[in-house]
């Protein structure tokens, strides 16, 4: 096995889910934590391992998924076309028809034309308090990752030598953080890894969790977000074809009572599985536990508490900063409560019981509501008293 990189004094943290269950949140306020450094949202092991994590992905693909796809890339759908990549250069390579299959200085050069043409320029460095994007890293240290994630061998060589590659550029002395908001499901395969290194799953109220995703993936459809969707399922007849499915099964569930989230069931089936996982491996003592809602009503005691398993700085000065720098009015510039497109949508618990109708809140308590009891949320409201497994 590879050396492991030398992030700070100590492995990463990783933010293992739950998908849609505030893992956002979470980690910008380790961000904004003076001893933690955060990508942003960046499942390594998934990325280069595939659902399983076990199985390294063939080069192309492992590149595309980590500077591409993630969200510490953010390229558009249309941007992964073949030989969409040649805009962006002066004078294109012979043979390559995708930008993964450059070297990698010229790779991360035409990466970085990219992304300043959709988003602009980004500061580089590393001194403040959010998670970092592709275009916050110098070029050296991105060509490196870059090489390093090209040649692995295997999965942990390729999470080795991608963090590696970025650890030099972040600020001396802090912690980096990771997030895969559904990386508990190949947690074995991390533990494999990083067997010391701390975990961290985060979960909120299911049916809160199956309404953001559904708000969350129309968000994304309408970015052409490439981790949503590949470029293939933007052609205008697959787009139509998709459209006019999604209508008629809205329009049957319409018929039988229901609202028009076509995959309410499919989700609270995922949470429910994912909360079990979770609640396992708390009882195994591999990973800490805590519930959005909790976060959000008493944001001081949560974090705190975090924290000191962390072994971080506690002191109710920096948990007070950290508070107001990752709240939700900091980092949306808007009230919580206040509704927007965009990926931080509302900032509040219990929306289910108004957005969701009878029938579908039947049918979530249905699905998962031995669960949604094993997290202390009832079939009615908000959440009771939670015994965090484990002893975290």
């Amino acid at each position: 096995m590879s050396a492991r990189p030398a992030a700070a004094d100590a492995d990463p943290v990783f933010i293992v889910g739950l998908y849609k269950n505030g893992t956002s949140w979470l980690l910008n306020a380790l961000a904004a934590h003076p001893q933690f450094s955060a990508l942003r949202e960046l499942d390594v092991l998934r990325s280069v391992g595939g659902r399983s994590g076990r199985r390294l992905l063939g080069q192309r693909e492992r590149l595309a998924n980590v500077f591409g796809k993630s969200a510490f890339c953010a390229l558009r759908a249309d941007d992964l076309a073949p030989n969409a990549f040649r805009a962006h250069l002066s004078d294109p390579p012979g043979v390559a028809s995708h930008v993964y299959e450059l070297p990698a200085p010229l790779a991360v050069a035409t990466l970085r034309r990219m992304l300043v043409a959709e988003y602009g320029e980004r500061p580089q460095g590393t001194d403040f308090k959010r998670p970092l994007v592709f275009l916050n890293f110098p070029v050296a240290p991105l060509e490196v990752a870059f090489a390093a994630l090209a040649a692995a061998s295997g999965v942990d060589s390729a999470m080795h030598g991608l963090l590696t590659g970025l650890t030099p550029a972040l600020p001396a002395g802090r912690r980096l953080v990771l997030k895969g908001a559904d990386q508990i499901l190949c947690l074995d395969a991390l533990q494999a890894c990083y067997p010391q290194a701390p975990k961290i799953a985060i979960v909120r109220d299911g049916r809160d969790a199956a309404l953001s995703a559904f708000h969350y993936r129309e968000l994304m459809r309408e970015k052409r977000m490439a981790w949503h969707h590949g470029h293939l399922s933007y052609l205008k007849p697959v787009d139509m074809l998709r459209e006019a499915s999604i209508r008629s099964l809205q329009a049957l569930r319409g018929v039988a009572g229901y609202g028009p989230d076509w995959r309410l069931g499919r989700s609270m089936q995922v949470w429910a599985d994912r909360v079990r996982r979770v609640l396992a491996a708390a009882e195994r003592g591999e990973l800490y536990v805590l519930r959005y809602e909790d976060l959000l009503t008493d944001f001081t005691t949560s974090f705190t508490g975090l924290l000191g398993w962390l072994g971080a700085d506690a002191t109710p000065a920096t948990v007070a900063t950290v508070d107001k720098d990752s709240s939700f009015e900091t980092l949306s510039g808007r009230p919580a409560g206040v509704d927007a497109q965009d990926v931080m949508r509302k900032g509040v618990a219990g929306e289910w019981r108004e957005s969701l109708n009878a029938r579908d809140q039947a049918l979530a308590w249905r699905v998962a509501g031995t669960e949604l009891a094993a997290m202390g949320y009832s079939r009615e409201g908000g959440p009771g008293p939670f015994r965090r497994p484990g002893g975290g």
